[in-house]
């Protein structure tokens, strides 16, 4: 009779064991799951990027290292939204409307 090392065994252990989890989760996704409903939903964004005056750094290999001082960025804001409809499926990935 052939033995196994013990750490063949638990690393067999533990690939059949993640399989089952996620096995299980699959199923529950498509078993468990009661319908949802749909809804609407919207989103709105507002963000800004105010850079002050910094040196540059430009090194590439091979090349040496270009240092340009005091550049000035340009600030800018931006902004949006989205609006949407959340259709009924199971699990998150019936969502795709």
């Amino acid at each position: 009779m052939v033995s196994r090392p013990a750490g063949v065994v638990s690393a067999a252990f533990g690939r059949t064991r993640s399989l089952l989890v996620m096995l299980t989760a699959v199923l529950a996704c498509f078993v468990g799951a009661a319908p949802a409903s749909a809804e609407w939903f919207g989103d709105v964004y507002l963000g800004g990027a105010f850079t002050s005056k910094q040196d540059v750094d430009v090194d590439a290999p091979g090349f040496p290292t270009l240092t340009f001082q005091d550049i000035k960025f340009d600030s800018s804001v931006t902004g949006g939204g989205r609006v949407g409809y959340w259709w009924e499926g199971r699990c998150s990935s019936s969502a795709l409307g």
